[in-house]
């Protein structure tokens, strides 16, 4: 689709099968395609802005890809994607700013459906932001994980990756990666991040050719993990709740933060090393634990402004150093602090 062509499917036209889908190839071209309706199937690729200016607009309908989803793909390439509505869309692998420094992505899902059967990259050479408002997004995963989010270095820039969550639900069944060869962003400020199998990295250090940082700020939703490492970035919980069973580090070569400011970090199993990292700081949000019932332990070092809360049956027990200078308050269960004196709030807890 080129010269400032649309491509068009309703609900009435007969079903499509054709290879590949291409919007916008050459440079500087623009072209666009809307789906409000029917079925697609491609038994190859689809690109959208893989030189020029292109748009896909689906609120409707089913859209099949076998092969790869490109948004913003090559040299001069921008590529931008609406989906929203009723409309289901699948794909093997899905591509955000990919193969070219300059190129740039922009893909918005504001409701339907959204099936990934294998790894979804943002930023992957160039600059890439998904963002998602509603909806369900399903990402299977291989060996590059579920989501990598700003992911490769070029000889002029890194890939740079941003992943909006601002409702609806996804469901990563295989890890991610938020920064590690590119520079990676995860903000989350509502809906549910169900990292259903794998970890969350934050910047992740495997060796000294992984150059980009990690950042994760969540002022609301949910994120759900078996564990978040983080690495070689900044976990800012300033809202909502990060349930996980526990916080680690697991990279010697690497300098990783987590920010306390008001978010909720919510254990799922008993743990005697559940926050591990390099350095952790209690803003003046506070630090807000809620145990639900296991027994957590951290040695791990807090200082800061703000204070703690203790939330939830079961038992806290913190060993290491606490420079924190705000107040600290036991809403439920057992707060556990050897040798110190201090003046807690008493709630329902001890």
């Amino acid at each position: 689709v080129e010269d400032d062509g649309t491509l068009s499917m309703s609900a009435t036209d007969p079903d499509w099968s054709v290879l590949d889908i291409r919007i916008a190839a050459n440079m500087g071209s623009l072209g666009a395609m809307t789906q409000t309706g029917g079925r697609v199937t491609q038994t190859g690729w689809m690109r959208i802005g893989i030189h020029g200016a292109g748009f896909l607009d689906q609120s409707g309908g089913t859209n099949q890809i076998s092969g790869f989803l490109t948004v913003g793909e090559n040299q001069g390439g921008v590529g931008t994607v609406n989906l929203g509505g009723t409309g289901t869309l699948s794909c093997s692998d899905l591509m955000v700013g990919w193969a070219h420094f300059s190129s740039r992505g922009e893909f918005l899902m504001q409701q339907g459906n959204f099936n990934v059967s294998y790894a979804t990259f943002i930023g992957l050479e160039g600059t890439g932001t998904f963002s998602v408002a509603g909806g369900t997004m399903n990402v299977a995963g291989n060996n590059w994980g579920a989501f990598r989010i700003g992911n490769w270095p070029n000889t002029n820039s890194m890939g740079t990756g941003t992943v909006n969550l601002l409702g609806g639900t996804v469901n990563a069944n295989n890890f991610t990666t938020v920064g590690g060869f590119g520079n990676g962003t995860l903000n989350i400020s509502g809906g549910s991040w169900n990292q259903n199998a794998g970890n969350l990295y934050v910047g992740e250090k495997v060796n000294s050719t992984y150059l980009g940082r990690g950042e994760v700020n969540q002022s609301g939703g949910i994120l759900n993990s078996w564990y978040v490492f983080v690495q070689e970035g900044t976990y800012h919980l300033n809202g909502g709740t990060l349930s996980v069973a526990g916080v680690g580090d697991s990279a010697s070569n690497a300098s990783g933060t987590f920010n306390f400011n008001g978010g909720v970090l919510r254990g799922t199993f008993s743990n005697a090393n559940f926050l591990v990292v390099d350095t952790a700081t209690v803003q003046s949000g506070g630090a807000i634990f809620d145990t639900q019932g296991y027994d957590l332990t951290t040695s791990q070092p807090l200082a800061g402004p703000g204070g703690l809360t203790k939330r939830g049956t079961g038992r806290l027990k913190l060993t290491g150093s606490l420079a924190y200078l705000g107040s600290t308050k036991v809403e439920a269960g057992i707060l556990e602090i050897p040798g110190a004196n201090f003046t807690a709030s008493i709630g329902a807890g001890t």
